[in-house]
């Protein structure tokens, strides 16, 4: 990412769903590789996905997207355990997700952007590491606006 150029693209038709072309580069993606993305990239099923690829994310969360807290369930680490759930996917697992709460705003925002990743260990990736290669992400987005 400190590039600022995508490791790898797919091309598509304009109508496709911006979560299908990276479901595509999975399997081309190192072992372990951190994705990095923005709240566009949400879906449940993209995140298993990403999952099943054992690889890991980092993911801004949108004004939509509704985590649980409180669960009770094994190893949950109180203050920063969330689970994504769907309401239509309560006959599978839940998503064991850590949740981070940026302390600085991003110019322009009232309130500071929160990430979702499934790193669970925060010695692994500490709130400051996350920032800094979330903000490096806009780099990568603003190559591909210009693509489009």
């Amino acid at each position: 990412m400190g590039t600022g150029l995508p490791r790898d693209w797919v091309i598509g038709k304009g109508t496709e769903s911006e979560r299908d072309p990276p479901r595509m580069m999975l399997a081309c993606l190192p072992p372990g590789s951190l994705i990095v993305a923005d709240a566009g990239f949400t879906g449940f099923d993209l995140l298993r996905d990403i999952l099943a690829h054992g690889h890991s994310f980092l993911i801004r969360v949108g004004a939509k997207i509704t985590l649980l807290t409180g669960l009770n369930m094994e190893g949950e680490q109180e203050g920063d355990t969330v689970w994504l759930w769907p309401t239509s996917r309560r006959g599978e697992s839940p998503l064991k997700l850590r949740l981070i709460r940026l302390t600085k705003r991003a110019a322009g925002s009232p309130t500071p952007r929160c990430l979702r990743t499934n790193v669970l260990d925060p010695a692994r990736l500490p709130e400051e590491t996350a920032a800094v290669l979330y903000r490096m992400r806009w780099g990568v987005a603003l190559f591909s606006r210009g693509l489009k």
